[in-house]
């Protein structure tokens, strides 16, 4: 098992803009850290790693795995959610 979600692509982004579309739904536009990014067709989606509560910047580096996410003391792992990919537009980074 920790073999298969520390072999999950990841990408170190920028949330550019953030968009409440309903008060459950945001949108968010990402960009920069992409490029090796690929879309695994209509029902893609991310995972979007935030700094924890009271943080400012994520207590990640590049070298990230989630075993060492799970293992980060509490107050210093990231929170994060699901997204919908609605659009990839690689041209423009984002």
């Amino acid at each position: 098992m920790t073999e298969d979600i520390d072999s999950i692509p990841t990408h170190l982004t920028t949330v550019v803009e953030a968009r409440a579309i309903t008060p459950g739904v945001r949108r968010l536009t990402l960009a920069g850290g992409l490029e090796r990014y690929r879309s695994a067709g209509p029902d893609s989606f991310v995972y979007v790693l935030l700094p924890p509560p009271g943080r400012r910047e994520l207590t990640i580096g590049t070298d990230f795995t989630w075993t060492a996410c799970f293992a980060m003391p509490e107050e210093e792992r990231p929170v994060g959610a699901y997204y919908t990919v609605r659009h990839h537009r690689p041209d423009e980074g984002s």
